[in-house]
């Protein structure tokens, strides 16, 4: 075999990943939203019930495979942007309006505890260690919106951008380890996703410096990473296995998971339709912000119904929401001006 004719079968990954993009955000998207509230439909069958059992227990590592794909992103948006203004501008645009949205939802249906309403709308929760009251992936994000250029400007000066970021990293770990007893432990959930964002970054890199890839090693690493990650988790989350931090399948379990979801997800979507995935990709973090207070608010109103059928109502409903919102979102974005 000559090498052009190898070179021609190995792996353009920047260019699979970057093609299927949205479909990977709608995916994870649907994920998350499957661990939030979908209820177990195949309980009673073999197979299917493993299947959905491990979607609703580690469908949260949509949020992983959300970070990895937007420290990606915001190299690129970064590297478009004019100055930082600009940068800021843009991200804002983006989660401002369902962000109004879903704090004004939650004070009216709380209006019974104005306080706690205003304690999880104004991020109280979220930076006194209580994530899991309050849409804490939102207030997450725009933090690292706010401080990627900054360190995005000095990783790409660095004479090494992999030990720069493994250097970051393990210093973050140890971080977070000796943070361990002083913070609420819900504080992991989110503490320990800082690396997968990082990884992320230099993801971008990496693809641009190797842009072909061996298909047998790159699928085959990926094909074991997942198994590995995924057992590990299962070890952790159900096992009782601890690796020093809480909430630690959210670490090196989930980052394993993520990674070889996206790699492998990219390559199965240029063979098979990925539609309703890109789709949902449109409105990701618009889906996000309504969903659990869909599930609160219809908690019990279907259950007279099949599983199946109040699963989809309730996904049916979430969806319109949340697309609505979209809309919205479109519409007010398109009148903030950039300057």
């Amino acid at each position: 075999m000559s090498k052009i004719d190898y070179n021609y079968k190995e792996v353009e990954l920047k260019n699979i990943i970057n093609r299927n993009r949205k479909a990977l955000f709608g995916f994870a998207a649907l994920l998350i939203y499957a661990f939030h509230g979908w209820k177990a439909v195949f309980s009673d069958v073999p197979g299917l019930f493993e299947i959905e059992n491990a979607i609703r227990k580690y469908g949260d590592v949509g949020v992983d495979i959300f970070l990895f794909l937007s420290g990606m992103g915001l190299v690129n948006s970064w590297k478009n942007c004019s100055s930082y203004k600009v940068f800021i501008t843009r991200r804002f645009r983006r989660v401002l309006v369902p962000s109004v949205i879903a704090s004004i939802v939650f004070v009216i249906v709380n209006l019974d505890d104005p306080m706690h309403a205003i304690k999880a709308i104004t991020g109280f929760y979220y930076f006194t260690g209580r994530l899991n009251m309050y849409l804490w992936f939102g207030f997450t994000i725009v933090l690292l919106y706010l401080c990627f250029p900054f360190y995005y400007e000095r990783f790409r000066k660095a004479k090494s951008q992999f030990l720069f970021t493994a250097a970051v990293i393990l210093l973050w770990l140890i971080y977070i380890f000796l943070l361990k007893g002083h913070v609420n432990d819900w504080s992991y959930i989110c503490l320990n996703r800082i690396p997968i964002f990082l990884i992320g970054i230099y993801a971008y890199h990496f693809v641009h410096a190797h842009e072909k890839l061996n298909p047998v090693l790159l699928y085959g690493v990926s094909g074991i990473m997942l198994t590995a990650g995924y057992c590990l988790a299962v070890r952790i989350k159900e096992g009782g296995l601890s690796l020093l931090l809480p909430h630690s399948y959210a670490l090196l379990p989930y980052t394993m998971m993520a990674i070889s979801l996206i790699i492998l997800l990219s390559k199965l979507f240029t063979y098979i339709p990925h539609r309703i995935l890109e789709f949902y990709g449109l409105f990701t973090f618009e889906f996000y912000c309504v969903q659990e207070r869909i599930f609160q608010l219809l908690e019990d109103t279907f259950d007279s119904m099949p599983v199946i059928v109040d699963n989809l109502i309730v996904l049916a409903i979430a969806t319109v929401c949340a697309y609505a919102v979209y809309l919205i979102n479109i519409s007010v974005r398109e009148r903030i001006k950039e300057k």
